[in-house]
């Protein structure tokens, strides 16, 4: 059985379910011409929001939001946010915003988790990434044998900071092979 519960701070507005969905609640709305109209509640549809997440929009006073529909869910029917937590999805997939496939956790769980889950895109991965696992151990390599950062990353069409990013491991960390 469905279980309906008020989103955080639109009560009376909006409810989200424990499977994931979110309606508009019935309610009297002033129009422009300062007359009152009846708005019937409705589902809303869920658009796709960056990596393919789903958000929704919520209007109130005129103004909008588009929160993600994980977090209204958890914020409804769990807790509201912990510092410094964010919604993680399960092995469901980021498509299933019901409680059973979410809880809360760290960035470092999340990212742990997208590895999991084969949907990570560091690295290679990472459509617009101009190295390759293959170059940056190369690069680390020739670095310690000596040649000169900025020569490798103009001979592999980077920038400078790319490389040097790649050579100490802020980009590229998983590629545990160091240069000797």
């Amino acid at each position: 059985m469905e279980r309906w519960l008020p989103v955080l701070g639109y009560e009376g507005h909006y409810e989200v379910s424990d499977l994931g969905r979110v309606r508009s609640v019935g309610r009297w709305v002033r129009s422009k011409a300062d007359s009152r109209q009846w708005r019937p509640g409705q589902l809303l549809r869920p658009h796709p929001a960056r990596a393919g997440y789903h958000q929704v929009c919520l209007s109130r006073d005129g103004e909008l939001w588009w929160p993600m529909v994980a977090a209204l869910v958890l914020e409804a029917h769990d807790r509201p946010r912990p510092e410094g937590m964010e919604a993680l999805h399960g092995p469901a997939g980021k498509a299933d915003n019901s409680l059973a496939n979410l809880h809360w956790g760290t960035h470092a769980e999340n990212c742990a988790d997208k590895r999991r889950d084969g949907t990570w895109q560091g690295g290679e991965r990472n459509p617009i990434a101009k190295l390759t696992e293959t170059t940056v151990r190369e690069c680390r390599r020739r670095y310690a044998e000596g040649e000169r950062a900025v020569d490798l990353a103009r001979e592999f069409g980077v920038h400078k900071t790319t490389l040097h990013r790649a050579l100490n491991g802020t980009r590229w960390g998983h590629v545990t092979e160091r240069a000797a």
